[in-house]
C-alpha cells in the first residue's frame, strides 16, 4: 500500500510539479505538494462514485427486491397475520370511535383515542420494518409500543384527571412523566417531584414481570450499549461476519411483542365504554394475538426447523378456529 502511495505521488510530482525533482525543494513545499497531491485524487474518487451512483444503487435495489421477495415467502402467513391485525383494529376502533364522534367525551377517552391512533401508526412501522429484514429496528421501535400500552392502562385504571394531566402536557418539554402527579397512588407525592415510567409501570394493572426483560433490552437496542452491539436479534451471532443490513432471522420477537402490546392498547381504549360490538371487538383483537403466534412460528419452524419446534407445537392448534355447529334459538 505505501510502495503505490509512494508511486502514485510521484508520478503526480511529474505530471503537476516537475520542479519538485529539484534536490534544493523545502520540505514544506513537499508537504504542500502532498496535501494537494491528497485532495486531487479524493475528489477524483468522490467523481467516480458521483458517476457511477445510479447504476450502483440500481444493481443495490435490485438485490433488495430480491431479498425481499424471499423473505416474504418464508414469513408470508405471519405477514399477512400482521396486516390483517392492523385492518381488523382500524374497522373496530373506527366503528367505535364514530358511535361517539357527536357525544361529548370525557378526557380519558380522547387521550386514549389519540393514544390508539398513534399505536396503529408504531404497529405499522414495526411491521413494514420486519418485513424489510429489520428484526432490531423492529424491536427497537416496539419499545414506544410497549411504553404506550403501559400509559394506556395507566391512565385508563386512574382516571379523567390523570388523562387531562396527560393531555395538557402535550405542550410542556418535560424528560419525565410528572403529568402522572395526578393519580392517587401518588398522593403523598410533593408537586416538583419526578416520576419515572418504571414508577408507572410498577402501578398498572399489567403483568409486567415478563416484560421488564424484553423492555431493558429494547432500551439496549436503541442506546449504544455493547449487548445491543454484540448481541443483535436478526444475527445468528455468528463471529465471522458482521451484520450490516437485513436478516431473515430474529423477527418472531418483535412481531410477536407488536402484536400483544397494540392488542392491550386496543382493547384497553374499547373497555371504556362496554357495548356488544366493543365486546366482539375485544374478543377478535384478543384471540387475533394467538393466530398471529401461530402463523409466526409456523414460518419460524420451516425455515428454521428445530429451534423454533417448541413454540411450533404449542401455538399449531386453536380451538376457535374449529368450525362448530349450534342452534341458536
Amino acid at each position: 500500500m505505501a510502495t503505490d502511495l509512494h508511486k502514485l505521488f510521484s508520478d503526480f510530482l511529474k505530471k503537476v510539479h516537475p520542479e519538485a525533482e529539484q534536490k534544493n525543494v523545502s520540505e514544506d513545499t513537499i508537504k504542500k505538494y502532498f496535501d494537494e497531491f491528497i485532495t486531487h485524487y479524493g475528489n477524483e474518487f468522490l467523481k467516480s462514485l458521483y458517476e457511477g451512483m445510479y447504476e450502483a444503487v440500481a444493481e443495490h435495489r435490485l438485490w433488495v427486491d430480491e431479498f425481499t421477495v424471499g423473505l416474504e415467502k418464508k414469513w408470508f402467513r405471519a405477514f399477512v397475520a400482521c396486516d390483517a391485525m392492523s385492518i381488523i383494529s382500524d374497522e373496530i376502533l373506527g366503528d367505535y370511535i364514530k358511535k361517539y364522534e357527536s357525544t361529548p367525551m370525557p378526557y380519558r377517552f380522547i387521550t386514549l383515542k389519540y393514544i390508539a391512533g398513534r399505536a396503529c401508526q408504531v404497529y405499522r412501522e414495526i411491521v413494514c420494518l420486519a418485513k424489510h429484514g429489520f428484526a432490531d429496528g423492529a424491536f427497537a421501535r416496539w419499545r414506544t409500543l410497549y411504553e404506550l400500552a403501559v400509559i394506556a392502562l395507566f391512565i385508563n385504571e386512574y382516571g379523567d384527571a390523570v388523562a387531562k394531566s396527560y393531555y395538557d402536557f402535550k405542550d410542556f418539554d418535560c424528560g419525565y412523566q410528572d403529568w402522572a402527579i395526578k393519580a392517587s397512588c401518588f398522593a403523598r407525592r410533593k408537586k416538583n417531584s419526578r416520576i419515572t415510567f418504571a414508577e408507572i409501570e410498577q402501578k398498572t394493572a399489567l403483568n409486567t414481570d415478563p416484560w421488564i426483560k424484553q423492555h431493558k433490552l429494547s432500551h439496549k437496542m436503541v442506546h449504544a450499549a455493547p449487548q445491543g452491539t454484540f448481541s443483535r436479534i436478526g444475527d445468528k451471532h455468528s463471529d465471522q461476519r458482521i451484520l450490516t443490513g437485513a436478516s431473515d432471522y430474529g423477527l418472531n420477537i418483535p412481531l410477536n411483542n407488536a402484536v400483544i402490546s397494540f392488542a392491550q392498547i386496543c382493547v384497553t381504549f374499547l373497555t371504556l365504554n362496554i357495548s356488544f360490538q366493543a365486546f366482539t371487538g375485544i374478543i377478535a383483537i384478543t384471540n387475533w394475538i394467538q393466530i398471529v403466534e401461530k402463523e409466526i412460528y409456523q414460518c419460524a419452524y420451516e425455515v428454521f426447523g428445530d429451534e423454533y419446534k417448541k413454540e411450533y407445537e404449542a401455538t399449531r392448534d386453536l380451538d376457535f378456529l374449529i368450525c362448530r355447529s349450534c342452534d341458536i334459538i
